[in-house]
């Protein structure tokens, strides 16, 4: 795979034309937009390190130091998820004071890595989607974080002209709801009831026990596991140092075994195994008799089912019926967990349920389609 230095170098261009590419349509990760403005500021150290990773990629035990000295430069930076409800604010004004005080609730750690590891993960990244793309792993019910491979691909064959990686995220994100409304829209016409199911899981990036030795098995013994494991040896390392560095504050993650680890926020990789990490789950869900709609976006679930099928008129009951009887997730206390994936659970506070009755009023569905459907932005 990597024995040609000038087509490693034009992997590894081509691998960073697409990581420069996301940046630039992604507004909000301005730490890894600084990260390629620095890269790009003296374009002859860029094309420098260009050419020292593709040399790597060919022979990786010459450059060890270089390879371990970026990997003990990995950190993380803190990014705040989510504020503490200002309570002061009256319910009867509206206004556009800001409170400037909130104290935050909750924050994700981003992984902080050089821009060459940046570049190396995108280009395994890059043999991932082909193994997914030759396998046909992942279903159509998977829309957050999927690849393009309309752009990524030319014959089957890689693209590495092309600056495309990922779907955007607003064309996908607006197809899983309006393919959910849809659903409910013509089971309302065939005369049906249904019931619409907002389920999140929780802490998802950091709830995975991922292992490398498990590739072989999501990605069915593809052939090119074999070839890029020089490349795969080097992306190990760079879990292993960003759960070494995340683990001792989070106390949620001491379950997880040695050789097993989060996935790193901010990685490409990390986008694509969370996928193939729920094949079996999506899998599963997708096989209930009683679904009629089912769409993932990384960690947040809509399900449409048929009411007809279901004993219970409650939300816990028609969870039960739904979920727990089917064996797709398992009560305990409070919680539901998912069945078969130890650490991943369903926040019980954020399950929602919408009942449309074919015999009432379809207002909630047609406000959707005059409104929200319409603008995407609004999601």
């Amino acid at each position: 795979m990597f024995e040609n230095i000038d087509k490693n170098l034009t992997m590894i261009k081509g691998a960073y034309r697409k990581l420069k590419s996301y940046y630039y349509y992604n507004k909000n990760f301005l730490v890894m937009r600084w990260k390629i403005a620095q890269f790009e500021y003296d374009r002859t150290k860029m094309y420098s390190t260009f050419e020292k990773l593709a040399k790597l990629l060919e022979n990786p035990n010459k450059f060890k130091k270089y390879v371990n000295d970026l990997i003990e430069s990995i950190d993380y930076y803190v990014i705040p998820k989510k504020f503490e409800a200002d309570n002061n604010i009256t319910k009867t004004i509206i206004s556009n004071t800001l409170s400037r005080d909130k104290k935050m609730k909750t924050v994700n750690f981003f992984i902080n890595a050089p821009i060459e590891l940046h570049i190396l993960d995108t280009l395994w990244t890059v043999f991932l989607a082909k193994m997914d793309n030759d396998k046909q792993i992942l279903s159509y019910n998977v829309y957050g974080n999927t690849i393009n491979k309309k752009g990524l691909f030319m014959d089957e064959d890689i693209n590495f002209e092309s600056r495309t990686l990922f779907n955007r995220y607003f064309n996908k994100y607006s197809d899983w709801r309006n393919n959910a409304f849809e659903t409910l829209n013509k089971q309302y016409k065939g005369k049906k009831d249904s019931i619409l199911i907002s389920l999140d899981i929780r802490s998802f990036f950091y709830s995975v026990a991922f292992s490398f030795d498990k590739l072989s098995s999501y990605f069915q013994s593809h052939e090119i596991l074999e070839e890029i494991k020089p490349l795969t040896k080097i992306m190990e390392k760079v879990f292993a140092i960003y759960f070494s560095k995340i683990r001792p504050l989070r106390r949620d993650l001491d379950w997880i075994n040695s050789k097993s680890y989060s996935l790193p926020i901010g990685l490409f990789s990390s986008m694509v195994i969370g996928n193939i990490y729920l094949k079996k789950f999506d899998d599963d869900i997708n096989n209930l008799p009683n679904i009629v709609y089912y769409g993932r976006y990384v960690d947040d679930l809509l399900l449409v089912v048929n009411k007809k099928m279901l004993k219970g008129d409650n939300v816990n009951s028609i969870i039960d019926d739904v979920l727990i009887d089917t064996g797709i997730m398992k009560k305990e206390s409070n919680s539901y967990f998912i069945n078969n994936y130890k650490g991943l659970y369903i926040q019980a506070e954020k399950i929602k349920l919408l009942y449309i009755d074919h015999t009432e009023s379809k207002a909630i569905i047609d406000i959707y389609n005059d409104t929200i459907r319409i603008v995407p932005s609004q999601m």
